[in-house]
């Protein structure tokens, strides 16, 4: 979770190991549409 959208890590998360990729703000819908994901 970051609040730095243009950061090479959040643009490219997978690459460097991360299942999912939040940024602030976020609401619920984007929070549980991520968790599913990471953990299915």
């Amino acid at each position: 979770m970051s609040g730095h959208s243009d950061d090479e890590v959040m643009q490219n998360f997978a690459r460097h190991g991360f299942k999912g990729a939040l940024t602030k703000p976020f609401d619920r819908a984007d929070l549980l549409e991520v968790l599913s994901r990471v953990l299915s």
